[in-house]
């Protein structure tokens, strides 16, 4: 009886043990279980993320809602990045230095990162989307950058080109960007976000003669042009968007093939 008692009990240990190893295995994308946790990840397929609510634009410029954040995240980039598990601030596409009285940044452009049309990113992008900024009448971000040198008056209109930002004559990807006053959030605030837009795009809207010609640009609907993972392929508003993988992206190409933005107002089917 005892013996049949301990066979019963090590009979259960087993299959506990058996349904814990499945349940904590891998999921093998051929139904089946994978035992090797440190198995190289393979590429194709797409993610499709749903939302409540569709997209309002692909100009970073002119974001004011979480989608269109979202989306627009993947196809631009920003100077510098926050570490998701400490939330350092660490250079990404650029690195910097600040002067000893905290005015001034030097920053220098990735040698590697380039836009999907193979053109070098450079400091001239950077300007490129602040200008665009200052003439924006729809932005909510101003506020940002208004502590930079000019950045005011070439809002106001009252000059042409903004004083505070200069291109290293020697190197097209190293700039400087003076502050009037100490502006301790300025790595978040300024160069954090996705500002640094394709000039051979954008260019056109940011010149001394242009006014507030970015707010209906058909760019803005329609982005030629990528520096992140993704590239834009398609916007169909009040369903989807899909945004198709950059094989030239300069950290390396996505192992996805597709990234889709997928727009569910039901919030049964959506869950």
């Amino acid at each position: 009886m005892r013996q049949h008692r301990s066979f019963q009990l090590l009979l259960s240990i087993a299959v506990i043990g058996a349904i814990v190893a499945t349940a904590c295995a891998a999921p093998n994308t051929q139904g089946g279980t994978s035992a090797a946790p440190d198995s190289k990840p393979v590429a194709g397929g797409r993610f499709i993320e749903g939302s409540f609510a569709d997209i309002k634009t692909l100009n970073p410029v002119l974001v004011n809602d979480v989608p269109s954040s979202t989306v627009t995240s993947r196809i631009y980039e920003a100077l510098v990045q926050a570490d998701p598990k400490s939330g350092e601030i660490k250079p990404n596409l650029g690195k910097w230095t600040v002067s000893s009285d905290g005015l001034t940044y030097s920053w220098e452009i990735e040698s590697a990162a380039n836009w999907s049309d193979g053109k070098p990113i450079i400091a001239a992008d950077f300007l490129t989307g602040l200008t665009l900024v200052a003439k924006s009448k729809k932005t909510v971000r101003k506020s940002n950058f208004n502590d930079i040198e000019g950045f005011k008056d070439l809002s106001d209109g009252k000059i042409t080109e903004l004083t505070g930002f200069k291109i290293d004559s020697a190197n097209p990807k190293k700039f400087t960007v003076k502050f009037t006053r100490v502006f301790c959030p300025a790595l978040v605030n300024a160069f954090g976000g996705n500002y640094v837009l394709p000039t051979q795009v954008y260019g056109k809207y940011a010149t001394k003669e242009s006014k507030d010609e970015i707010d209906s640009a058909l760019e803005n609907d329609n982005p030629t042009v990528a520096s992140g993972p993704f590239k834009f392929k398609e916007w169909k508003k009040g369903d989807q968007v899909v945004l198709d993988k950059n094989p030239g992206y300069w950290k390396g190409a996505p192992l996805l093939d597709q990234y889709i933005f997928k727009v569910v107002a039901d919030s049964t089917v959506l869950a």
